[in-house]
């Protein structure tokens, strides 16, 4: 789940799937739509392992910023 703010102020909570094998679909990957842009999230990192759990603090999401024509 990604939490959205605009300039401070709590916009909304989205959820979006990351597939393990890189392939990026628009509808699941979509994180904000706006009228001159779009914000996908492409990779999550680190990948988890089963044998050592991952604090939610320690994760990073890349994003792409998508400008429209």
């Amino acid at each position: 789940m990604v939490t959205i703010f605009e300039n401070g102020r709590f916009i909304e909570n989205k959820h979006i799937t990351i597939d393990a094998s890189g392939y990026v679909v628009k509808e699941n990957n979509l994180i904000f739509k706006a009228t001159k842009f779009k914000i996908f999230g492409m990779s999550l990192n680190p990948y988890p392992k089963a044998t050592n759990r991952i604090a939610d603090e320690d994760y990073t999401l890349e994003i792409v910023f998508q400008p429209k024509n």
